[in-house]
C-alpha cells in the first residue's frame, strides 16, 4: 500500500506540469492556482528523490491531496463547461414542452366546461317547456285522436340530449403542474443569469446534474398526471354520465315519460272506441282465461303487446297510432259534433 501511494504520487507531479500548459485547463483556472499547483508539483517530485524516499504512506498520501486540492475545483470547471450548452438546451426543451402540454390541459378542461354548461342549458330548457293550457277543464279526456299523435311524435322527435364527454384533466391536475413549471422555470431563469454573469474561471452555480434533475421533475409532473388520467375508475366515468343534467338518469327519466305519454294516448283511444264496438273496455282477454284491465296492462305489458291484444279482440283497429284506416270526413265532423 505505500508503494502504491508512492507510486500514484510520482505520476500526479508529471501529470500537474502538463495541466499547467494544457490550454483547455488554462482557460478555466486562474495564474495563482496554476503557480501553485506547478510549485507544489515540482516540491513533491524534489521530495521524494530525497527525504521522501522513506516516507511512510500517511505523508505520501498528504503531499498528493495538496494538489488535488487545487486541481479538482478546476476539472470540474471544465467538465461542467463542455457539458452544460446541451444540458441548458435540453432544459429549455423540457420547458417548452410542459407548457405545452399545460396549454393542452387548460383547453381540454375549458370545452370540457363549455359542453358541461350548454348541455346543462339545454336540458334547463326541455325540462322547463310546457304545453299551453288554454283549454277548458270542462274538455278534459275528449283529446282528438290525431292532436295526440302528433304531440307524442314532436315530443319523440326531439333531439336527444348528448352527455358531455368526460374531461381527461381535472383543474387540480393543471394547478399542480402549473405549480412544477413555474417553479423550475423562475430557480432556471435566475441561475442561467447568474452563471452568465460569471467569468469560466470561476466555479459554475448552474450545475449540470441539478438542470437533469430538474427537468427529470417536470416530465416526472406530465407523466404523472397523464397516467393519472388514463386510470380513472369506471365509478368516476358513470358519475360524469350524471353530470349536471344530461346523465342516464335523466334520459331514462324521458323514456319512461315518454311510455307513459304514449300509453295514456292508447288509453284515449281505447276509451273512445268502446262506444262503436260495444264491448266495454274495462278488461281485455288475453288467451287461456287470462283477462287484464287496461291499468293492469300498462303496468305489465310492453306498448307492442298492448297493441297487439287489443287488435286480437277488437279488430284491426289503428290501435298503435301507426296502421289501420284512415277516418272519414263524416266521422271526423261526428266527433267535433260530440265536442
Amino acid at each position: 500500500m505505500r508503494e502504491e501511494s508512492l507510486n500514484q504520487l510520482e505520476g500526479f507531479t508529471y501529470r500537474a506540469r502538463d495541466m499547467i500548459n494544457d490550454d483547455s485547463f488554462i482557460e478555466v483556472s486562474t495564474q495563482a492556482e496554476r503557480s501553485s499547483l506547478e510549485e507544489k508539483a515540482n516540491a513533491a517530485s524534489e521530495w521524494l528523490y530525497g527525504d521522501g524516499a522513506d516516507a511512510s504512506r500517511e505523508e505520501l498520501k498528504s503531499k498528493l491531496k495538496e494538489m488535488k486540492d487545487i486541481v479538482g475545483p478546476i476539472e470540474k470547471r471544465k467538465e461542467e463547461a463542455s457539458q452544460r450548452p446541451a444540458k441548458i438546451l435540453s432544459m429549455k426543451e423540457s420547458l417548452e414542452s410542459t407548457m405545452a402540454f399545460i396549454e393542452s390541459m387548460k383547453s381540454q378542461i375549458k370545452a370540457a366546461e363549455e359542453m358541461s354548461s350548454s348541455t346543462a342549458s339545454e336540458s334547463s330548457s326541455t325540462s322547463t317547456a310546457e304545453p299551453s293550457s288554454n283549454t277548458s277543464n270542462d274538455f278534459e279526456g275528449l283529446e282528438d285522436e290525431e292532436t295526440t299523435s302528433t304531440t307524442t311524435t314532436t315530443t319523440s322527435s326531439q333531439a336527444p340530449f348528448s352527455t358531455p364527454a368526460m374531461p381527461q384533466y381535472k383543474q387540480e391536475d393543471l394547478d399542480e403542474v402549473v405549480a412544477i413549471y413555474e417553479t423550475i422555470n423562475a430557480w432556471f431563469v435566475a441561475k442561467l443569469a447568474e452563471q452568465e454573469a460569471l467569468p469560466p474561471t470561476a466555479d459554475p452555480v448552474l450545475l449540470v446534474e441539478e438542470i437533469h434533475a430538474r427537468s427529470q421533475e417536470l416530465t416526472t409532473a406530465s407523466m404523472n398526471v397523464i397516467m393519472k388520467a388514463m386510470k380513472i375508475p369506471e365509478r368516476e366515468r358513470a358519475q360524469w354520465g350524471d353530470y349536471g343534467s344530461g346523465g342516464s338518469s335523466s334520459s331514462s327519466s324521458k323514456k319512461s315519460k315518454t311510455k307513459t305519454a304514449s300509453s295514456k294516448t292508447k288509453k284515449a283511444k281505447a276509451t273512445k272506441r268502446k262506444s262503436s264496438k260495444g264491448p266495454k273496455m274495462t278488461e281485455v282477454d288475453l288467451g287461456d282465461g287470462n283477462k287484464k284491465t287496461m291499468f293492469e296492462m300498462n303496468a305489465d305489458m310492453t306498448e307492442e303487446e298492448i297493441a297487439a291484444a287489443l287488435e286480437a279482440q277488437f279488430g284491426a283497429e289503428d290501435f298503435t297510432g301507426k296502421t289501420g284506416e284512415k277516418e272519414t270526413e263524416k266521422e271526423k265532423e261526428h266527433k267535433i259534433d260530440e265536442l
